[in-house]
């Protein structure tokens, strides 16, 4: 946690959709960024600040209804899908 930073959410059991595989973590939401962390490798997570967010949205995937994040062009463009269990 960062100074002054506050959890507003906290959800387990959530995939990053990342390459052709999925990998099983959770999902936190904080005033500051969203965080995803995986169960099995602490190595493996995502720390996106709000300020490097282009869009959120909700579209079909090849896994389902995935949750998807944008990030702006400045912080490297990418694209980063996520799908609750």
């Amino acid at each position: 946690m960062l100074p002054n930073e506050q959890v507003f959410s906290k959800y387990n059991g959530v995939w990053n959709l990342s390459a052709e595989q999925g990998n099983l973590g959770t999902f936190v939401i904080t005033n500051v960024r969203i965080v995803w962390f995986a169960q099995l490798s602490e190595n493996f997570n995502v720390s996106l600040p709000w300020i490097q967010i282009k869009c959120i949205r909700v579209r079909e995937s090849k896994y389902g209804t995935a949750l998807v994040l944008e990030t702006s062009e400045f912080s490297g463009g990418y694209v980063l899908g996520f799908k609750v269990e």
